[in-house]
């Protein structure tokens, strides 16, 4: 079993070297559908709702998965990569209040647009 899970693995990192958009988006796709489908489970609900699910999977895979990926990349040309103290530091210190604008705004945008919230109609 653990060789598999190696394997696995090793393919993974391949294609995040070799398409690391492409990887990226899919697994935010995945992991955003998943964990939404266990809290689904977890909060005790008797019928998944699988459009709302699916929904979520295609939030990870068109937003969540570029906007990291990207973000990301601006950061390491704002603060060259590096595995100092400092750096990661200044990194952590500057990603927080950016993402919580880039948050706020996308939520009140949200609101102001009048977007019915399809995502948690029962």
């Amino acid at each position: 079993m653990a060789d598999e899970v190696k394997a696995l693995w090793g393919q993974y990192l391949g294609n995040l070297q070799r398409h690391p958009l492409r990887t990226k988006a899919i697994t935010a796709g995945v992991l955003a559908g998943s964990a939404d489908v266990i809290a689904q489970k977890l909060a005790g609900a008797k019928n998944l709702q699988l459009r709302r699910s699916v929904l979520l999977m295609l939030y990870g895979f068109c937003y969540s998965g570029p906007f990291g990926h990207y973000f990301h990349q601006f950061m390491n040309k704002l603060f060259p990569p590096s595995q100092d103290s400092k750096t990661i530091v200044s990194k952590v210190s500057a990603f927080f209040p950016i993402v919580a604008k880039l948050l706020q705004y996308h939520y009140s945008s949200r609101k102001l647009l009048v977007i019915p919230n399809v995502l948690f109609q029962r």
